[in-house]
């Protein structure tokens, strides 16, 4: 009877964690890039500013095929979506692009890292448990070909405000404001602005204030003084 218990408790020690898959929402949050004050340097086209919702979230970039255990994970781009079970260290990430993390015959399998172990994972739901031993890997060869790091995600369905540098004539500099929104409530609107520079190199629409320190037809170097307006 001893002996039967202590198999089991062996098991559970290499088992790690079991259960079904805890799923989460991210809470957005109003943002706003860049920060106030700070020299920054975009090209033509890029955003000068913008303005919404976002969430933040653990992410993976796998840039080569890596083994981790016995399957293949996939290059891919992975964002966090929940956890095995109860667990907080098991994090389970799934494709920004809905298909499989694995190949072949673990294409079923969900693709799970636990930083402070250090560990790369495969985890089947199906199956209610992660051994350790034989479906885990050393997180140092996923480093190897990616790289983890926080990332946000835009709400697109928020109010969203951007400022787009699109060029400068003579001393003339254009932007293309846009508002939009995947509310039916709001239609989106875009319109193009211009400021002359003999005039001051601090200009303001929307409630932004931006101060220009250098600009030409490749890109524009400046600081964000204000931001947009507060919206509900």
């Amino acid at each position: 009877m001893f002996r039967r218990i202590s198999v089991i408790v062996a098991l559970l020690s290499l088992a790690g964690c079991a259960g079904s898959p805890t799923y989460q929402k991210p809470i957005p949050k109003k943002f706003s890039y860049p920060p106030l004050e700070r020299e920054v340097t975009i090209s033509l086209g890029e955003n000068l500013l913008r303005q919404g919702l976002s969430s933040k979230v653990r992410a993976v970039d796998v840039y080569n095929e890596v083994s981790i255990s016995l399957a293949t994970l996939m290059p891919n781009n992975y964002i966090q979506t929940g956890f095995v079970g109860n667990s907080k260290e098991r994090a389970i990430f799934q494709p920004e692009n809905k298909g499989p993390a694995f190949s072949g015959t673990f294409s079923s399998a969900m693709f799970v890292v636990d930083e402070k172990a250090n560990l790369a994972c495969l985890y089947d739901p199906a199956m209610g448990l992660l051994l350790e031993a034989t479906d885990c890997s050393n997180l140092d060869v996923l480093k190897e070909q990616g790289r983890i790091y926080d990332k946000n995600l835009y709400d697109s369905s928020a109010f969203q405000q951007t400022l787009i540098y699109t060029g400068k004539i003579d001393n003339r500099i254009r932007f293309t404001y846009r508002e939009f929104s995947g509310s039916t409530a709001r239609m989106p609107f875009s319109t193009d602005v211009e400021y002359d520079l003999n005039e001051g190199n601090v200009i303001s629409y929307q409630g932004a204030t931006i101060e220009v320190i250098k600009a030409n037809n490749r890109s524009i170097t400046y600081k964000v003084i204000s931001n947009f307006r507060n919206y509900e």
